[in-house]
């Protein structure tokens, strides 16, 4: 319950302080991170994270088809007994 109580207040209190900064500070962040991103080391950045989550998956999906296989066969080698 109060793990409960205290996220609904740090809620409260988020949102209140974000009120009181506006429209104007909102535009202003989207600003500096549209700057941020359009610069060559950031494109960098993207690209690379791009590049590592093709491999990430590409692994995975590997992995799963290898894990599949193996337990096709564990299900055949039981079946059969």
């Amino acid at each position: 319950m109060k793990l409960k109580t205290g996220l609904i207040i740090g809620f409260g209190v988020g949102y209140v302080l974000g009120a009181k900064a506006g429209r104007e500070r909102y535009d202003q962040i989207v600003s500096v991170a549209g700057r941020i991103a359009a610069t060559d080391v950031a494109q960098q950045f993207f690209e690379k994270g791009a590049a590592v989550a093709d491999l990430s998956a590409a692994r995975a999906k590997q992995v799963m088809s290898e894990g599949m296989a193996t337990a096709a066969e564990t299900i055949r080698e039981r079946s059969n007994r």
